[in-house]
């Protein structure tokens, strides 16, 4: 069974950060179906910009587990 989640994740991440959501994610056996990268939703677009992630999962359990992977 493959279950999105109900919305996508939101990061505010700095330059170069990318890169390690990316493989946190992969990690976590995430499947990234969709990625939203806006500097430009930030007033701070310069030090930190906004990142939407959507992913599929395996089920409520493997939700969790990627919801806690970010949580660390």
């Amino acid at each position: 069974m493959v279950v999105s989640l109900p919305s996508p994740l939101t990061f505010l991440i700095n330059s170069g950060q990318l890169v390690a959501v990316s493989q946190m994610l992969a990690d976590a056996d995430a499947n990234v179906i969709k990625l939203d990268h806006n500097q430009f939703k930030n007033l701070d677009r310069f030090h930190e910009v906004e990142l939407q992630v959507t992913v599929e999962t395996n089920g409520e359990e493997h939700i969790q587990h990627i919801i806690d992977t970010f949580k660390t």
